[in-house]
């Protein structure tokens, strides 16, 4: 009775030395990455408004379709600048976990980074320690 099985389904723990503290966990520019990524899922939600909306009538569909470019164009750039954001924010998590001295890291920030843009690598090198 005095020793616990481990369940199968919760994920492992960390040794309490091991663990990051919970400020240094999360960052602005997560929050950032985040919310450009919110953006463009509200902002193409709007443009699939505007395919319901269009019709027949002419003077709607040129107002319709200045709209839905401009709409576009919006969802691209917080895309383009929330990838962005969400690259620093691995870099920078990577670079203090090497920081702190964590054992068994063998990827440096730089290549925590350039794995994302390696066809194959970016399939197994996030997953590995």
């Amino acid at each position: 009775m005095g020793t616990s099985t481990p369940n199968p389904y919760e994920p492992p723990r960390a040794p309490d030395g091991d663990a990051l503290p919970a400020a240094a966990a999360s960052g602005p520019v997560g929050a950032f990455a985040l919310a450009c990524f919110a953006t463009s899922v509200v902002l193409q939600w709007f443009e699939r408004a505007l395919e319901l909306l269009a019709d027949d009538s002419e003077a709607r569909l040129s107002v319709l379709a200045t709209t839905y470019v401009r709409v576009e164009v919006g969802a691209m750039v917080a895309r383009v600048v929330g990838g962005v954001a969400f690259l620093l924010w691995i870099y920078r998590a990577a670079q203090r976990a090497h920081e702190q001295g964590r054992k068994g890291l063998t990827l440096s920030p730089g290549w925590c980074v350039a794995c994302f843009f390696v066809p194959v690598a970016m399939l197994f090198v996030p997953y590995r320690r």
